[in-house]
């Protein structure tokens, strides 16, 4: 399987994501996304920007789709569809806790410091 880091602009997304049991994210990460899950499982690592934290983690359970709903929160970022997922921890981790923590798949960084959807 692989992971992902999910960048979210806003709380009240995660809160949906929650509720509706599916997460909305650009074109270009949808079809990274996909790839992905046709090689195994897929566990993504959610993180508000600006929180500090990481608050949470979901296993992707459906393919992107071009459907979106109106609901997602986005301010001037286009969303190409949205996605199943379960989500399987919802608690907040401060940054601070993993701060040893290194991604090989981004240079060696700390995993706070992470784009949407890296690796």
């Amino acid at each position: 399987g692989k992971f992902f880091i999910i960048k979210s602009q806003y709380k009240e997304n995660l809160d949906l994501s929650i509720r509706k049991g599916e997460w909305a994210t650009t074109t270009n990460n949808q079809q990274k996304l996909n790839d992905a899950m046709t090689n195994g499982p897929v566990l993504l690592i959610f993180s508000v920007n600006k929180s500090g934290k990481f608050q949470g983690v979901a296993k992707m359970t459906s393919p992107a789709t071009s459907n979106c709903s109106p609901e997602w929160a986005t301010e001037g970022v286009r969303l190409g569809g949205s996605f199943g997922v379960k989500w399987l921890i919802n608690c907040e981790l401060p940054f601070a806790k993993v701060s040893d923590l290194r991604n090989p798949w981004n240079d060696g960084e700390p995993v706070k410091k992470s784009r949407d959807t890296q690796e």
